[in-house]
């Protein structure tokens, strides 16, 4: 509804550029910055005063800013059963309904109506619950980490030992070797 408000097609404006689309961007529509648009004012009747418009849209800025004063939470629950989202009752209770079982009887729906602040608590016990899971899975990665870390430096320190003995054993018939043949050249 705003967007229609906000248009100011309907004050005979025209705008191009306002979006791009082709092989340049991964996606198939890129709203562009409004500097960049193009606008042509009086391209067509007017189907609305600029009066009119400005008041409307002065009304809208009023609505959003008392609302967002009155600080409402502008909570998002889904139905487990349809999967649509759940409606706030506004009354003394202060409940969430799912729409769907108000307008079909017999269905599971209809079983829904939850006070917001059960529903709140059972949603934040659910987002605890999860930070913990992944706290304890982040923790489990980092030993197993430490463990990979210290098994690759055994495997290191016991190549590295091996690498030696071979050299040392090398070392010595290289040793031998000369002194054979020390021993040839002096006839002995």
């Amino acid at each position: 509804m705003k967007d229609i408000i906000t248009n100011e097609t309907y004050l005979g404006t025209m705008f191009w550029n306002r979006a791009k689309c082709g092989m340049d961007t991964n996606k198939k529509r890129v709203e562009q910055p409004r500097e960049t648009w193009i606008v042509v004012e009086n391209q067509h009747e007017a189907l609305v005063s600029k009066e009119l418009f400005d008041k409307a849209n002065a009304n809208i800025v009023g609505l959003s800013v008392n609302r967002k004063a009155a600080g409402k939470k502008n909570l998002f629950f889904i139905c487990g059963y349809c999967g649509k989202t759940l409606k706030h009752r506004n009354r003394i209770n202060d409940k969430y309904y799912c729409i769907t079982g108000t307008q079909q009887l017999g269905n599971d729906c209809r079983k829904i109506n939850i006070r917001m602040k059960e529903l709140e608590d059972a949603v934040l016990c659910q987002v605890r619950g999860m930070a913990t899971m992944l706290i304890e899975a982040k923790n489990i990665r980092r030993k197993a980490q430490k463990n990979d870390r210290r098994t690759i430096l055994e495997t290191t320190v016991t190549d590295s030992a091996k690498e030696m003995t071979r050299w040392k054993d090398t070392k010595v018939r290289l040793y031998e070797q000369s002194y054979y043949c020390d021993m040839i050249e002096k006839g002995i």
